[in-house]
């Protein structure tokens, strides 16, 4: 699915032939990051609702409350946030956070970091985000979590051609 202005991919996740199941299907807008797929999506900063049907997408001005989710603000790291996904715990909606700095609109509810990738010069990190709490969302306020150092690393060790190796 492509628009002249701005590239859209659905990816059908679950290998079912269908590309339009919300919460478990993926949608990458405008870049190679996918997000998964929701009932509404975020195109240059305004919140629509989204509707796929084949391969068509239908929007709407989006209804309903909505408040503001910032992951930048309190992120407390080195390095530069490269990839930030979150989902709400109902599975109806999804987004793609790293680069909207000044956080973004969303329908209110609770939502969870599902995916983070922190980049350095050229190294790369990804979030266990599995033990991260879900943030709440309330209508007309801004929500930012609270995340970064002190960090915890974990690493596989192992040993080719007589060097220790360190995998992150």
């Amino acid at each position: 699915v492509c628009s002249s202005d701005l590239p859209v991919k659905l990816i059908d996740m679950d290998g079912n032939g269908s590309f339009a199941d919300v919460g478990s299907d993926a949608i990458a807008v405008g870049g190679d990051t996918a997000q998964f797929l929701g009932k509404s999506v975020l195109l240059a900063g305004d919140l629509h609702a989204l509707e796929v049907e084949g391969e068509s997408l239908r929007l709407a001005p989006f209804e309903g409350a909505t408040g503001t989710l910032d992951l930048h603000s309190d992120f407390d790291a080195e390095g530069v946030l490269l990839a930030a996904v979150v989902k709400s715990t109902n599975g109806q909606h999804s987004f793609e956070l790293s680069a909207l700095e000044d956080g973004a609109p969303v329908p209110a509810g609770r939502y969870r970091l599902v995916k983070a990738t922190l980049g350095l010069g050229d190294a790369r990190v990804v979030a266990n985000t599995r033990r991260m709490g879900a943030l709440r969302v309330r209508a007309d306020e801004t929500t930012s979590m609270v995340w970064g150092a002190p960090l915890k690393a974990s690493f596989e060790i192992g040993s080719k051609d007589g060097a220790l190796m360190l995998d992150p």
